[in-house]
């Protein structure tokens, strides 16, 4: 599904092949995508986003609106998610946040590991998020800000964790960011491995960690 200006998928999309199918809902302009979706591969591919169970209040103007259970529905049958945001027109630089004062929450607890893969192309920040956490299966997490998988990557890129626990039920985390890695939760992986990279793009490399 492809808007040139703008998306609005409220519907069902479910592949019926298990971990084979894939599907693409993307836009260069705006939208809300809050549909449900059942297939081994997912792609999102707009400009800024905005990550929510509620409104967008306290994000970037413009984002676009992409609820939560989206997200979730694709992880539960073990599936990958991916979010690949750009500058697309008047729609920002590809930032990605989360909570848009609601509530994130992504629960795995069918049985089977999903990953959840985003490459923005500027700052990743949890900032606004109430809390961002997983079920009995848990869920890879492979976060990239100012990603060269992108067409217009930002060097300033960060990637932001605060405001909520972040726990990936045994599943792996990256975090890799064109400029600062910064922690200020708990960020738990219970066995999983964790990498925090830090690539100084703005002329400084730094994993912070506050409290």
């Amino acid at each position: 599904a492809w808007g040139t200006d703008a998306v609005n998928f409220h519907g069902l999309i479910d592949t019926m092949g298990g971990s084979n199918g894939f599907v693409e809902v993307s836009t260069k302009g705006t939208g809300v995508i809050d549909g449900t979706v059942r297939t081994g591969y997912m792609l999102v591919d707009p400009g800024d986003v905005c990550v929510s169970t509620a409104s967008t209040s306290g994000c970037t103007a413009g984002a676009t609106e992409l609820d939560d259970a989206i997200i979730e529905s694709v992880l539960n049958g073990g599936g990958t998610f991916e979010l690949n945001t750009d500058k697309y027109g008047t729609s920002g630089t590809g930032k990605v946040e989360f909570g848009g004062g609601g509530n994130v929450t992504i629960n795995n607890n069918t049985g089977t590991m999903g990953t959840f893969i985003i490459h923005a192309a500027d700052t990743i920040d949890t900032v606004q998020v109430g809390f961002l956490t997983n079920g009995t299966t848990g869920t890879n997490y492979e976060w990239y800000a100012g990603s060269s998988a992108t067409a217009s990557p930002v060097s300033t890129a960060d990637i932001i964790h605060f405001g909520q626990v972040f726990n990936t039920g045994g599943g792996h985390v990256i975090f890799d960011a064109a400029n600062d890695v910064s922690i200020g939760d708990p960020l738990t992986t219970s066995g999983g491995d964790v990498s925090l990279i830090a690539r100084g793009g703005s002329g400084t490399s730094r994993v912070i960690f506050r409290t």
